[in-house]
């Protein structure tokens, strides 16, 4: 009898021991898994952080864009602007070349009916 008492007592610490032994694994596989729910919270939050760099890189790439089609909408306004100003200066040419030679028609007329005149003055 006392060994079956013993059996028993060796067989209840075995039983206590392994069941401690399941509770510490337990305790660490639970404790395993807050780290890896830790771990992938703080991929998350890297994702959603590049995320977000990735959305503001995108706006500032637009931004870029946009000042860049505003840049060439400014110069081509500038080339219409030059071309209208070669325009003016030509046709301010061509007048001033008009006006020069009636200038000479007017004084070569002149040259020509001068002697004229002078002599019907003289004669009169």
């Amino acid at each position: 009898m006392e060994d079956l008492d013993r059996s028993i007592h060796f067989l209840t610490e075995d039983m206590q021991y392994e069941k401690e032994e399941i509770r510490a694994e337990k305790d660490n596989m639970k404790a395993d898994m807050e780290d890896m729910e830790d771990e992938m919270e703080e991929i998350k939050a890297e994702n959603d952080k590049m995320k977000a760099d990735m959305e503001d890189m995108e706006a500032e790439m637009e931004e870029i864009k946009a000042e860049k089609d505003n840049m060439k909408a400014d110069m081509e306004d500038m080339e219409a602007e030059m071309e209208e100003i070669k325009a003016e200066k030509a046709r301010m040419k061509a007048e001033k070349d008009e006006m020069e030679a009636e200038m000479r028609a007017e004084r070569g007329a002149w040259h020509k009916i001068g002697p004229e005149f002078l002599e019907r003055i003289r004669l009169a």
